[in-house]
């Protein structure tokens, strides 16, 4: 058995070093802190076996077929979660090296100003961290808020003086079509009013105050 590309012996040399290392007392009968912790982990798990993380998570697999792709399309959204914190959804378009189109959601991180920069800046962060090339984004892709498709202050703009260059923004067609469906919705009075009130229960039920009451 390995763990993490370690055998057992290197696995527990290094947790006996651990305690040393790091001043802590051994609170165990035989003084090896370090040692009886390895031991009673493989005795609960003796079926466990461990891999380096970067050779079989999907995120590794993921970036590892947008850097062979050469080039990508940015995708990013942000909604608040049931803690009403916003959270920004960025999903990467490309095409693998068998020629299939594929969408794959690389990360989702929490965000606290929804300013064009600031989405455009999140963004740039996240492609670097995941040692993604920032030069090799081709096309990106919003909403119609004018924190996202602004000309002149929206993330779509922001991300093209990030990187140096002028990446042409396609808007989200989802978005599009959602905003046609509400604008035909209300040339009826009455499916307007329904919509209308189901928004407000929605607000109703959302609020804090009345989740604690329910």
């Amino acid at each position: 058995m390995e763990a993490f590309g370690l055998t057992i012996k290197e696995l527990c040399t290094l947790a006996l070093q651990l305690p040393e290392r790091n001043k802590l007392p051994h609170p165990f009968k035989d003084k090896a802190a370090g040692h009886d912790w390895v031991q009673g982990f493989l005795t609960r798990h003796q079926v466990l076996s461990l891999r380096k993380p970067e050779a079989t998570s999907a995120a590794y697999t993921m970036v590892d077929e947008i850097k062979e792709a050469k080039i990508y399309t940015v995708m990013a959204d942000t909604t608040p979660d049931v803690s009403h914190q916003d959270q920004l959804s960025l999903c990467i378009r490309y095409v693998d090296n068998t020629g299939k189109p594929k969408e794959r959601l690389l990360e989702i991180r929490p965000i606290t100003n929804k300013s064009g920069l600031a989405v455009a800046q999140k963004i740039n962060q996240i492609l670097l961290e995941n040692e993604l090339d920032n030069k090799l984004v081709v096309f990106q892709s919003y909403d119609y808020t004018n924190s996202m498709s602004g000309e002149h202050g929206g993330a779509q703009r922001k991300l093209s003086e990030i990187i140096g260059r002028d990446i042409p923004y396609i808007p989200c067609q989802a978005h599009r079509m959602n905003t046609f469906i509400e604008h035909s919705c209300n040339a009826s009075v009455l499916i307007a009013n329904l919509f209308n009130d189901l928004e407000s229960l929605y607000s109703f039920f959302r609020a804090v105050r009345n989740v604690i009451m329910f």
